[in-house]
């Protein structure tokens, strides 16, 4: 399976499926989201911007859609992946496997703050998040992080932080500073619940 796809595929269902993630290995280690780049200038129309798309995608996906992830996807790698008519069908198998496995989305949270990163030709925000979610009866906490991706051509796209590989950082955001480093999914059993 070719890096875009694997990425596509990481993209959606991270955090749902328990499905593999993409290799994180060659991220910078010890830095938190932020340190050590320059500060992107940001405002409150950024902040508000990311805030009706994350509470869009928690409503979407506490609803079972799985479409909505691919509409605020980064544009070229959804269309490494086969674009967007092709995810539109993903987002309906997706579905489907997830009532298969019994996989329901209790809550899905950003957290603030959120991180802005000054890129040379981008600017890129890191969106925590909490996942709260039941998995054949068994409740399941996750974290990680939305990547957002912001150009002088587009607004605010997005894709899982899980998918982020060394290798698709280089390829589709080269000027992503390498002292960064991308928080990685965590995902415990919740006991007692």
């Amino acid at each position: 399976m070719n890096a875009f796809r694997f990425s596509l595929i990481v993209v959606v269902v991270a955090g749902t499926l328990p499905l593999r993630a993409a290799d994180t290995n060659g991220l910078a280690a010890g830095s938190q989201p932020g340190q050590s780049s320059p500060a992107a200038a940001t405002g409150a129309a950024d902040d508000k911007a990311i805030d009706l798309a994350m509470d869009k995608f928690e409503s979407t996906l506490k609803a079972g859609d799985y479409s909505y992830m691919f509409e605020v996807m980064y544009t070229p790698i959804l269309d490494a992946g086969g674009g967007k008519e092709k995810a539109m069908v993903l987002a309906k198998t997706i579905g489907t496997t997830m009532k298969e496995h019994q996989v329901v989305v209790v809550s899905w949270k950003a957290a603030k703050p959120y991180h802005y990163i000054a890129g040379n030709s981008r600017t890129y925000v890191v969106i925590p998040y909490t996942q709260m979610m039941t998995m054949a009866g068994k409740t399941l906490k996750e974290t990680g992080c939305q990547f957002g991706i912001k150009t002088a051509d587009a607004g605010w796209q997005f894709v899982n932080g899980a998918s982020l590989s060394a290798a698709i950082l280089e390829q589709f955001f080269p000027d992503f500073p390498t002292t960064v480093n991308i928080p990685p999914m965590q995902r415990n059993q919740v006991p007692g619940l």
